[in-house]
Formats: structure tokens, C-alpha cells, sequence
């Protein structure tokens, strides 16, 4: 059903959450997946819809069962904090739009997991590990912050809704740590990068441009006693991608546990196109993906595996074949 609010959705012990923002052939996949594998309620959470796809999948609706409701384009973090802050299932299983759910016995080991009182979540793990000159940061100084992998992840929503009515949330943070007992000076010296990765800092804007190309080929190892430890390492920024920060305020201060597998294992529980989302809001990335590249191979599949006939236009009845 098209919802108004989610006030209109009675709890449930489980809910899945697909979020789509203009990716809308990959986003039926993981709708379907959502559905056929996994099985819980599914909320489809659609971002800023054009007419096109508002219609799209209203006739997706009208064949399968999940909800939708239409917001305003957010921070992807910021929307997740909405989320939890809001609904009132016990717990809610995240899937990117561009993920598939492909391994029942996997959903079932999640929901196994989740089932000890102990556990805040199940899934993947990532991080931590630095940064690396493929994302286009400095070597061996950019420290991505362990979290879960958040393409698939199953959390359950008391403590998540605790840490953030404690200040924390799923948005993403980025820590200059170059002279930990000054924040200040740590974000000056941290702006020597530029974009992507440099924080902004009104000195360092003043500076000269000459002085600044200078500064941005600094290693600073000499300052690594300043630094603070991070898992045992001293980067000169701590990145917590989104969901970082929750993860690791259950997972080490509250010491609750995470079931996860490291994401570099992988199999085939899941598949997943990187960055579709990315590439749809900001454009070319080395590391995303563009939907379009992928999209004959994604259309194969909805009709190999769920029996969805995806049409590219917009009408007639409900493109399904025989379930």
C-alpha cells in the first residue's frame, strides 16, 4: 500500500527497508528479493520519484505485496536515522537498492543470530583498513572505521533508537586526528588534501594556493605520536562511514555483539552492484556503477529468477509472467 506516514504500519518483528533514488530497475530487484527470499513485510522507501516511476511501481504493488512511501531526497544517514527514530518493528533488515538477497539459509542465519539477546545485528563486516589511492585519499593515512557492511545488515531497532537518542547517528563522520588534543588544529592540517577527502578550515582557505599545493603532499609522520589510536593504528583522520558510528558505539562501548562475516567472503549470499546510487546522484566514480551498464544483465535475471517481465516504458497491466 502507498502510505502517508508510517504511522500506518503496525509493528512487526521484522521488517526489510529498500531505499531507491532514481534506480529503479535495480530497486525492483531487491524489492523482489526482499519478498521472495527473505519474506518479511517489505517497505519501499522512495526517494524524490518521478512520475515514471512513482507509476512503475504502483503496477509492481498491484503483483506483490510490500509497502511504499514517498520523502524528500536526504543524506542517506540522515534518512536511516528517520527510520529507526520512527517505525516500531523490532528489527530491520537494510538492503541497498542495488543489492539482491539470493541465500534463504544465509537470511536464516541472520535471524538466528539476532535471536541471543546479546546481538545488536548480523550481516557483513568491513574496516578497518586505510584508504586506499583507488578512492583517491593520501596512502596509509585515512583510516575507514570497521561497521557493518551496509548493503545487507540486520539491526535490531532498541539499541539502535538508544544510541541515537544519545547524539549518535547512521550519518556519515570524519575525525582529523593529526594532533589529537587539538580538534582545531587537526582539521587545519586536515584540509591540506582538498576534495574528496580534506575537511574545510577557514585558516587553511587563507593560505596561499602556493603554500597550499605544498601542504597537500605532507606525510606528517612526525606527528604520529599526537595521534590518537584507532584499532591499534594512528591515521591521520578516522573515517566512520555511514552506520560506523552506532556500530561501533554498541559494538565496543555498550559491548554488545555483531554477528558478521567479513565482507571480503562474500559468496554469493548476496549480490550487489556497487555505487548505483552513487553514480546516479553525482556521476562518474571508478569505484560505482552506472545502471545502465548493468541493466540487460539485471533484466535477465528479474525474469530468470522472478518471473518479472521489465518493461521499459510505462504501460499496460502489471508486466508478469505465470508465478
Amino acid at each position: 500500500m502507498l502510505l502517508g506516514s508510517l504511522n500506518e504500519l503496525s509493528p512487526q518483528r521484522s521488517r526489510t527497508i529498500v531505499i531507491n533514488v532514481n534506480t529503479d530497475l535495480v530497486a525492483v530487484r531487491a524489492v523482489l528479493s526482499a519478498v521472495e527470499v527473505v519474506g518479511d513485510p517489505v517497505l519501499l522507501v522512495s526517494c524524490d520519484p518521478t512520475p515514471k516511476s512513482r507509476e512503475h511501481f504502483a503496477r509492481l504493488m498491484s503483483s506483490y505485496a510490500f509497502d511504499i512511501i514517498e520523502v524528500p531526497l536526504r543524506v542517506h544517514g540522515e534518512t536511516l536515522d528517520w527510520l529507526f527514530r520512527t517505525l516500531r518493528d523490532e528489527r530491520l533488515l537494510l538492503l541497498d537498492s542495488d543489492a539482491e538477497v539470493r541465500d534463504p539459509a544465509f537470511v536464516d542465519w541472520m535471524r538466528a543470530k539476532l535471536d541471543n539477546p546479546l546481538t545488536f545485528g548480523a550481516g557483513f563486516t568491513w574496516g578497518p583498513f586505510f584508504i586506499t589511492e583507488e578512492w583517491l585519499a593520501p596512502p596509509d593515512s585515512i583510516l575507514y572505521m570497521e561497521r557493518p557492511w551496509v548493503p545487507c545488515v540486520w539491526l535490531k531497532t532498541e539499541p539502535v533508537r538508544a544510541a541515537l537518542a544519545g547524539g549518535l547517528s547512521f550519518a556519515a563522520r570524519f575525525i582529523p586526528n593529526d594532533v589529537a588534543c587539538s580538534a582545531r588544529l587537526s582539521r587545519f592540517l586536515a584540509a591540506r588534501w582538498g576534495p574528496p577527502w580534506g575537511v574545510s578550515s577557514r585558516w587553511f582557505s587563507r593560505l596561499p594556493a602556493p603554500a597550499q599545493r605544498a601542504m597537500s603532499t605532507w606525510r606528517l609522520d612526525a606527528l604520529r605520536w599526537a595521534r590518537r589510536r584507532y584499532h591499534g593504528l594512528q591515521p591521520s583522520m578516522a573515517c566512520y562511514d555511514t552506520g560506523a558510528e552506532v556500530y561501533q558505539h554498541l559494538r565496543f562501548q555498550k559491548e554488545m555483539l555483531f554477528a558478521g562475516i567479513p565482507m571480503e567472503l562474500i559468496d554469493d549470499e548476496v549480490h550487489h552492484y556497487s555505487g548505483v546510487t552513487r553514480y546516479s546522484l553525482h556521476g562518474s566514480s571508478a569505484l560505482d556503477t552506472k545502471e545502465e551498464d548493468v541493466a540487460e544483465e539485471v533484466i535477465e535475471r528479474l525474469e530468470s529468477r522472478y518471473r518479472y517481465r521489465w518493461e521499459p516504458t510505462i504501460a499496460g497491466p502489471p508486466a508478469t509472467t505465470d508465478k
